[in-house]
């Protein structure tokens, strides 16, 4: 009886071994694609090879991602597939790389429950939680990126400075009271070195070009800034600086860097305007609306620079 039971249990196993010696090697053919990867010859090659490891990625995750519900042995091999998954389908599709990242934290969470030494899984473990922060991180720049390209066509956000340095020092600055002007807000830091190699000069020289354009150079107090040398090809930086420390480097950068328009502290402002990288331009017009919005970057100066002169045209 016991013989009987034995070969029964044989029989019931054997498409679970087959699967799983069949899921070992096409795991093994996925690695070394994935490491071919690294030897491709140019862009093209690497272009190619990546869309074939996609594919694969995809058909072994498909023929093997529930079997490893039954089979823990699977675990490691189709969590680890899961984590390339994310990796590569993190610039294509983020929501698919989110879901296989979960996947495969639940599965490394099963496997090492029951390898508490697995010493390559608890690695891989660790992989998992740093690309899931990355992720997290690029799916909520995303998400503030959508809410910049929502202010474009829409009345301007409130912006009121909670201190102001430069010609309006002590007076403040608000956007209602620049209603009928063009405005061009130029969120900034001086630690941030497209800030100040690409935006400011760009706003300096619209200014110079455009009389009428209203600039103001937006900051907010981070605890630390850069005070760039008189050639501006050095500088000192200075970290756990109090406000007035701050607003004092700001204030040498600002002469540094030759800007002639206000700067003004604007916390919650950047909030408003979605501001989470730098620079940051924002276009309204005279009748408060928003035109543009650069951020990371000033993009294409000449469309801006268009954009710029038709809005001043029409304000006239």
């Amino acid at each position: 009886m016991t013989c009987r039971w034995t070969l029964a249990l044989a029989f019931c196993c054997l498409p679970l071994l087959a699967g799983a010696q069949d899921a070992h090697s096409e795991f093994r053919e996925l690695d070394a694609l994935r490491r071919s990867l690294d030897a491709a010859a140019d862009a093209e090659q690497r272009a190619s090879a990546l869309a074939t490891l996609r594919a694969k990625l995809d058909a072994f995750l498909a023929r093997h991602d529930a079997a490893a519900d039954q089979d823990a042995s699977l675990c490691p091999e189709v969590a680890r597939a899961h984590y390339w998954r994310a990796v590569f389908f993190a610039d294509a599709d983020l929501p698919a790389a989110e879901r296989s990242l979960r996947r495969a934290k639940s599965l490394l969470a099963r496997h090492l429950q029951r390898r508490r030494d697995d010493q390559l899984a608890t690695l891989l473990r660790q992989q998992v939680a740093l690309l899931g922060a990355r992720l997290a991180a690029r799916s909520a720049e995303a998400a503030s990126a959508a809410a910049r390209a929502a202010l474009v066509g829409k009345k301007a956000p409130p912006f009121v400075a909670e201190e102001v340095l430069g010609d309006r020092e002590g007076e403040g600055f608000r956007l209602f009271d620049q209603r009928g002007k063009v405005v061009l807000l130029c969120f900034w830091a001086t630690f941030d070195g497209r800030s100040c190699r690409q935006a400011i000069p760009l706003v300096a020289s619209l200014r110079k070009k455009h009389p009428d354009l209203v600039a103001v150079a937006a900051t907010r107090f981070y605890g630390k800034a850069y005070l760039p040398a008189k050639d501006l090809r050095s500088g000192e930086f200075r970290r756990d600086l109090s406000a007035s420390e701050e607003r004092e480097v700001v204030r040498r950068c600002a002469e540094a860097l030759g800007i002639d328009f206000p700067i003004a502290f604007a916390e919650k402002a950047a909030r408003a305007y979605r501001v989470t990288v730098l620079p940051q331009l924002v276009l309204v017009d005279a009748q408060g609306v928003v035109r543009a919005v650069r951020a990371g970057g000033v993009g294409d100066r000449a469309s801006l620079e268009e954009l710029v002169a038709r809005c001043l045209a029409e304000a006239r």
